[in-house]
């Protein structure tokens, strides 16, 4: 309908705004996106990996340390909800982790068990695309259960599509790319 359209293009517009507030410095945006996340979808922490379907190339941001532990969990372990969004394309949606009928606990065993640990309850993986280009994953996780919203997850795909644009801008190759690299979050 028209009418979600102008509202998906009317978010689009706010997010671009938003992340404008990273200012010219390019590595900040991812972080900033992540931030933007917390606060605008009501979840506890959000991380972004650069990850695809063939590997994991690294932590590039987390907004703390429960955050930066289950991203850098995934990576260790090589399993979990950001790999999976990485490799299927599409979101990885678990609005209980203690559900013990969610394959989720076959197939993650030691990240679920780990997660649990760090108290996450809930976690949301978008992968990040440009066209048929896969960049990297979104992670938004929360210490409580629960589903996002209709409008949480419009504005967490949304984040996604900005998250996707700054890693493409991102230098890769520079000193500070990769948060698990330098300690730094």
């Amino acid at each position: 309908p028209a009418g979600r359209c102008r509202l998906m293009g009317d978010e689009q517009d706010r997010w671009a705004r938003l992340v404008a507030g990273a200012g010219n410095e390019r590595a900040a945006q991812p972080l900033r996106i992540c931030e933007l996340c917390v606060a605008a979808v009501g979840v506890s922490g959000a991380g972004i990996a650069m990850v695809t379907a063939t590997g994991h190339r690294g932590v590039v941001c987390a907004t703390n340390d429960v955050a930066a532990t289950i991203e850098d969990l995934q990576q260790t372990l090589g399993e979990g909800p950001c790999v999976d969004a990485a490799i299927a394309l599409s979101p990885v949606l678990l609005a209980d982790l203690a559900d013990s009928t969610d394959v989720a606990v076959e197939r993650w065993p030691a990240f679920m068990e780990a997660a649990g640990a760090a108290g996450v309850e809930a976690m949301f993986a978008f992968p990040l695309r440009v066209g048929a280009i896969s960049v990297g994953v979104l992670d938004l996780y929360r210490d409580e259960p629960g589903e996002l919203s209709t409008d949480d997850l419009a504005t967490a795909l949304v984040a996604a599509d900005a998250a996707a644009l700054a890693l493409l801008y991102l230098d890769v190759d520079g000193p500070d790319a990769f948060a698990d690299d330098h300690g730094a979050r």
